[in-house]
C-alpha cells in the first residue's frame, strides 16, 4: 500500500511531524484531509510552509474530495501520507472504500466533553469519536497511538470505555 502513514493529529503537520515523523517514515506527497482546513486560510498557509521546509507536495482537501483523491492515488505507488483531523472522516474514508492498515492516532485536543485517554495524555475523545475509533478498528485497521516514531504504540481500543 502506498499510504505508509494514515494519522488522526488535529495539528496535522508540526514540530513532531516534521522532525522526527518524516525522518522516521519519509514521503515525498501528504494529503490533508479536513472540510475545515480547505475553509482556513492561516492553517492552510502554516501547513504549506512546514511541508516546503521538508520538501513535501501537500495536498489539502475537502472530505468528499480528498478521500475520492485518496482512493485514486492509492494505485500510483508512491510514499504517500495521509492526515486527518478527527476519526469521524477516517471512518467517511473508510466507508467510501480507501484502504489502509493501521491509523495513528497523534493528538485530539481536549474541548467540553471530552475526555483522555490516558493520564496526561495528548488524546481527548467524547462518544462520538469512541464509536467512530471502534468502527475503524472493526473495518479491520489497527488503531493505535503513538506521538513520536519512538514511543511504544498503545491500542487505542483497549483504552476505550
Amino acid at each position: 500500500m502506498p499510504f505508509i502513514m494514515v494519522r488522526v493529529d488535529d495539528r496535522y503537520i508540526h514540530g513532531q511531524v516534521a522532525t522526527q515523523w518524516m525522518r522516521a517514515i519519509p514521503a515525498r506527497t501528504v494529503y490533508v484531509v479536513n472540510d475545515g482546513v480547505v475553509k482556513d486560510d492561516m492553517t492552510r498557509m502554516v501547513l504549506e510552509m512546514a511541508a516546503s521546509t521538508q520538501s513535501i507536495t501537500l495536498h489539502v482537501l475537502g472530505v468528499e474530495e480528498g478521500v475520492k483523491k485518496l482512493i485514486e492515488v492509492s494505485q500510483d505507488g508512491e510514499k504517500m501520507w495521509a492526515l486527518f483531523g478527527n476519526p469521524k472522516d477516517v471512518v467517511a474514508a473508510l466507508n467510501a472504500g480507501f484502504k489502509f492498515e493501521r491509523l495513528i492516532v497523534g493528538f485530539m485536543r481536549h474541548s467540553p466533553g471530552k475526555d483522555g485517554l490516558v493520564k496526561g495524555g495528548q488524546v481527548y475523545v467524547d462518544a462520538a469519536d469512541s464509536a467512530a475509533l471502534r468502527a475503524i478498528h472493526e473495518k479491520g485497521v489497527e488503531v493505535v497511538m503513538q506521538r513520536v516514531p519512538d514511543e511504544r504504540p498503545v491500542d487505542v481500543i483497549k483504552l476505550l470505555k
